[in-house]
């Protein structure tokens, strides 16, 4: 009988960047389609960078798969964004995990991110086609929206799966 005995630990990425937003077009389910390109991404950054201007910006919510839309979930964080960059395959965030979230990720719980814009926040470019311009906040989830992202963490690719015979 062969039995894999898989690594169950993941891994947080060496840098500390998490990628949270990919380049591309993405259908919504309201309709529209979501146009997440070079001037999406910087413009995301830029508006952050004004956020964070502000007295006591205590950085962008992270939660767990999108309970701030719910008033009746409670808001946990599952971290805070303190940084955003753009990179050639998106948007990338450092984020500052709370203690649950931090289990969350790491224990594989979560491995995706959702992001969320406003839709009063995004250019209309037409044809129910819509470019975002800041960042909302940000879901750890296993069901996003938008593929082609890395997982927020990884089985160490250093390591084989264990076979017993």
């Amino acid at each position: 009988m062969l039995t894999l005995l898989l690594n169950r630990d993941f891994t947080m990425p060496a840098d500390g960047w998490f990628h949270i937003a990919a380049l591309g077009t993405f259908p919504h389910s309201s309709g529209v389609v979501q146009v997440v390109d070079k001037t999406a991404v910087d413009a995301m950054v830029n508006s952050f960078r004004e956020q964070e201007k502000a007295p006591n910006f205590p950085g962008l919510l992270v939660d767990f798969d999108h309970a701030s839309h719910d008033p009746a979930q409670p808001p946990t964080a599952a971290g805070w964004i303190t940084n955003l960059q753009t990179r050639s395959d998106g948007l990338y965030a450092e984020i500052r995990w709370s203690d649950l979230g931090k289990a969350a990720v790491e224990g594989g719980r979560f491995r995706l991110a959702s992001p969320v814009w406003n839709r009063n926040e995004c250019q209309s470019l037409g044809n129910d086609r819509i470019r975002p311009l800041r960042l909302a906040r940000l879901a750890v989830t296993n069901d996003p929206n938008m593929p082609g992202m890395v997982p927020l963490s990884n089985r160490r690719k250093d390591e084989k799966p264990i076979k017993n015979y």
